[in-house]
């Protein structure tokens, strides 16, 4: 059975490249995991998550296997500095977790403009998206949340035509 893990945007800066990757959002499902180890995990995941991240170069995707745990990250770095990165298993289909990738780079965009475009700020929505943040927020919108449970089934995966 295919099994996802965890999604997340990082900003990766071009001007310094020194300079770690910071998250803008990760939503994670940790739930087949024992209580204990779950921050184990957890903390393995955001350095695999930064540390591929810092290592793609821009414009490009790449799959890296994670040593000692049996899942691989996938990661996008667009050209502006935004990537968006996924664990899956080894099962899961690379074309299906890119694609997903992909949604969520597109809604992140949407989420940040339609924030930056409310007049005042009782239309805001509750968590405005920083595309270039200068520490990491782990705050997970809403839409963030439900890729993460749709995307359990790689089937769920819309492909842009």
């Amino acid at each position: 059975m295919v099994k996802l893990l965890a999604l997340a945007v990082l900003h990766k800066s071009k001007e310094d490249s020194k300079e770690q990757p910071v998250f803008i959002t990760l939503a994670e499902d940790l739930s087949s995991f024992g209580w204990f180890t779950r921050g184990a995990i957890q903390e393995h995941i955001r350095f695999g998550f930064r540390t591929v991240c810092g290592r793609t170069d821009f414009g490009l995707r790449q799959t890296v296997k994670m040593e000692k745990f049996d899942y691989v990250v996938h990661a996008h770095v667009r050209n502006d500095g935004l990537c968006g990165i996924a664990i899956t298993d080894e099962e899961y289909p690379a074309q299906a977790i890119f694609g997903g990738i992909s949604q969520m780079l597109s809604e992140i965009l949407k989420a940040s403009k339609s924030d930056n475009t409310a007049k005042d700020t009782k239309h805001r929505t509750s968590a405005s998206i920083d595309l270039h943040p200068s520490k990491d927020s782990f705050e997970v919108p809403a839409f963030l949340r439900t890729m993460l449970s749709r995307f359990q089934d790689p089937k769920e995966v819309k492909f842009n035509k």
